[in-house]
């Protein structure tokens, strides 16, 4: 992965009713491995995912 690039990503979230939704979801900081662990934090208006060190914004969009 490139620094300081937007990287598009395929994947897919579970919703409180444990239906899944394709997403394609665009980071909006730098980050240093693909393989993520992502846990949505509800409380915000726009989407916030765990990634390694600390909460980082994303752009969630449907597919």
């Amino acid at each position: 992965m490139e620094p300081g690039r937007n990287q598009n990503n395929q994947a897919s979230v579970t919703d409180g009713t444990g239906s899944v939704h394709p997403v394609v979801i665009q980071f909006t900081t730098r980050i240093s491995k693909l393989a993520l662990q992502m846990e949505l934090h509800r409380n915000q208006n726009q989407p916030m995912y765990w990634i390694d060190q600390g909460w980082i914004e994303i752009k969630i969009m449907r597919c």
